[in-house]
């Protein structure tokens, strides 16, 4: 459920890349991204978006990818800042 503005979608068409793709994995940040412990919401202010949620397997993995209740596990993509790769 990444949160997608209208030019970010008209970017993605321009130069033909798929949205979610480019997000997951081009290499820049384009939000702010944060944990919260388990039961936490931020305040109503700040807009913010529930993406996922940390599990201890270590594994990236997309919950309802084209159909609810299929889980897709996802391609480590982008730069890991504490390995430098």
């Amino acid at each position: 459920d990444l949160p997608f503005s209208d030019r970010f979608r008209e970017l993605c068409a321009a130069i033909d890349r798929d949205p979610e793709a480019l997000a997951l994995g081009g290499g820049e940040d384009y939000v702010l991204l944060f944990t919260l412990p388990a039961g936490r919401r931020p305040p109503r202010p700040f807009h913010c978006t529930e993406i996922g949620t940390i599990t201890s397997d270590r594994r990236l993995r997309q919950v309802g990818a084209g159909e609810v209740g299929r889980t897709e596990d996802l391609p480590i993509l982008g730069w890991d800042h504490l390995t430098g790769k």
